[in-house]
């Protein structure tokens, strides 16, 4: 356990390192006072529950790693006020649900890990506002099908990884909007086919992750 005034004095403080520490209690006020923290690594402290209260002061703050940690939910307002944030990493948690606006106060996110928990249904409303995001890594869950909508507003991402996942079907317009798009991984789902329509407006696809499906045939021109 860390006492809530022990950072008191480190309001310049730029980046805190506190991953791989097993922490039975994190303070609700303890990052208050570092106002100009832009990176925080809490990994791997077996945090089980999210204080909303943690950054309630930390608008600077840029990249937040919480990966690997025993995190079952999360409430619905956790980013709020970290309105400049361009990189989150919460994977490796036992999230089943996530909030359907828990991202929408971060428009300046460019890359959201949410690869290896536990996650049964991808909702289009956690992206609707991440148009600057680069790199969304979404593998490794329970996902069974794909909303056609879901990645709609993400017309800037690059990489789109939702491999390792019992996936079956893809509608063929969902990757209609994805026309900055350059590696996509489909790999390790249980497709059966593959649709011409995934790459009609993907121009700038340099790699395609097919592997490791139950594709027995391609169409001609596919690709």
């Amino acid at each position: 356990t860390l006492p809530e005034n022990v950072f008191s004095g480190l309001s310049e403080l730029t980046i805190l390192e506190l991953r791989n520490n097993p922490f039975e209690l994190i303070p609700g006020g303890l990052f208050n006072p570092l106002v100009n923290l832009q990176t925080l690594y809490l990994s791997n402290v077996r945090m089980t529950e999210f204080n909303s209260l943690w950054f309630s002061n930390n608008p600077n703050l840029q990249t937040l790693y919480i990966y690997n940690n025993l995190l079952t939910s999360l409430p619905e307002n956790a980013f709020s006020g970290l309105v400049n944030l361009v990189g989150l990493d919460i994977g490796l948690n036992g999230l089943t649900t996530i909030p359907a606006n828990i991202f929408r106060p971060l428009t300046n996110l460019t890359y959201l890990y949410i690869d290896n928990c536990a996650l049964t249904e991808i909702n289009p409303a956690w992206f609707d506002t991440l148009r600057n995001l680069f790199v969304l890594a979404m593998y490794f869950n329970n996902f069974t099908t794909v909303p056609e909508n879901a990645f709609n507003p993400l017309t800037n991402l690059f990489v789109l990884d939702i491999g390792f996942n019992p996936i079956s079907s893809i509608p063929a317009n969902t990757f209609r909007s994805l026309t900055s798009l350059q590696t996509l991984y489909l790999n390790q789902l249980r497709l059966t086919s593959v649709m011409t329509e995934w790459f009609a407006t993907t121009p700038n696809l340099q790699y395609i992750f097919l592997n490791f499906n139950q594709i027995d045939e391609l169409p001609t021109g596919v690709f």
